[in-house]
């Protein structure tokens, strides 16, 4: 202690480290690789001098790291405390080289008058369109990652860049070679991350209510019929359920609607329940033939197929059931214009008799109507 240290013995600083006493250890090692180690290491027993190329690359590092080596270095002292501050030292390898980052742009408000005209401008044109695409949210972060500039390892000006890394930061993968290396760059990605939450979170939402809820496979034929059934003039159409299941208590309703004047003139749509032969089927599984008895109290009693079409007419046809599969609520409906409305045909025959005695079921006749006789 208290003496300038040149050259220490390897047992006197491992007792100095054993007893506390070496605060700090500064050690240079150089080596001049041009020339034979053998031609330069002094024989045995010769003054330590070093070699004369030691000698000038010494003297080459130290001019060339001037700013790092001090003109005299601190005398060794065991029981002072250490030494405040550092050397700050950097390698220029392009002069005046400035890194890729730069703050956000702030627009100003007539900046953003006009950004918005000519978005306005160029969607009016059919150039652009609002997109409904998933990757929408990549794509607006990756402008965002891409405007600030504070992605390290990415190519200055790449979009595809900054749209990977933003798919990295929604997708929760975890950076590789490119990851945020600025304030603007972490805000960005924390506003992502959340923005994966709500994402994801309603991503899950409408896959599950769009999937989760069964939907009714239920056909109604293309035309409705009005003829002459057990002596009675009969509106009928027909309803099959196209899955291989049963609908459960299968309720159907007809409203008819139509246009009227009102006692004061105005033409007014006024709608009519239709009162059903059978409203209700326990389990639907192959075809139903829905009836209404046109009786005097019917809003179409004595209708021809002129009158339906003055009329406007139109038949709303809704059935609303129990899947038998996953036993939640089903519906359907279809509507039939006047112009579906044939007048003095039947729906062809679906069941016929098989030699063996059993009953075939045709669906290919479903739509067919012949004459009524």
């Amino acid at each position: 202690a208290g003496r300038e240290l040149t050259e220490v013995p390897l047992t006197a600083i491992a007792r100095l480290q054993r007893e506390d006493k070496l605060d700090e250890l500064y050690q240079i090692n150089i080596r001049d690789t041009s020339h034979d180690p053998a031609h330069d290491r002094p024989p045995r027993g010769a003054p330590q001098n070093e070699s004369s190329g030691i000698a000038k690359m010494r003297a080459r590092l130290f001019a060339d790291f001037a700013d790092v080596f001090p003109d005299a270095l601190p005398k060794f002292d065991a029981t002072a405390p250490p030494r405040a501050g550092q050397i700050v030292h950097k390698i220029e390898l392009t002069p005046d080289a400035q890194p890729f980052s730069r703050p956000l742009h702030r627009m100003s408000v007539q900046e953003m008058d006009e950004v918005k005209k000519q978005l306005d401008l160029y969607m009016a044109d059919g150039r652009i369109r609002p997109s409904d695409s998933p990757w929408g949210t990549n794509v607006i972060f990756a402008l965002l990652f891409l405007t600030s500039g504070g992605v390290a390892n990415a190519r200055p000006g790449s979009f595809s860049d900054a749209f990977f890394f933003s798919v990295q930061t929604l997708g929760t993968i975890g950076y590789g070679t490119m990851y945020p290396a600025t304030a603007w760059a972490h805000v960005i990605v924390t506003a992502e991350s959340l923005a994966a939450l709500f994402v994801t979170a309603i991503s899950t939402g409408i896959v599950f209510a769009r999937f989760s809820l069964p939907t009714a496979r239920l056909a109604f034929s293309r035309q409705a019929t009005i003829y002459t059934m057990d002596g009675e003039r009969t509106l009928a159409f027909r309803v099959a359920n196209e899955r291989g299941n049963y609908v459960v208590e299968a309720q159907i309703r007809v409203s008819l609607i139509r246009t009227e004047l009102t006692k004061e003139g105005v033409p007014f749509y006024k709608m009519y329940d239709l009162q059903l032969a059978r409203d209700r089927s326990p389990a639907l599984g192959r075809s139903w033939t829905v009836l209404h008895k046109i009786t005097p109290t019917s809003p179409i009693y004595g209708a021809t197929s002129e009158s339906l079409v003055k009329a406007e007419v139109e038949l709303v046809v809704t059935i609303l059931g129990i899947d038998g599969t996953s036993a939640q609520n089903i519906h359907g409906h279809h509507t039939y214009e006047s112009e579906d409305v044939r007048f003095d045909q039947r729906h062809a025959d679906m069941l016929s008799p098989l030699p063996n005695g059993q009953l075939q079921l045709d669906y290919a006749k479903f739509h067919e109507l012949v004459d009524a006789d």
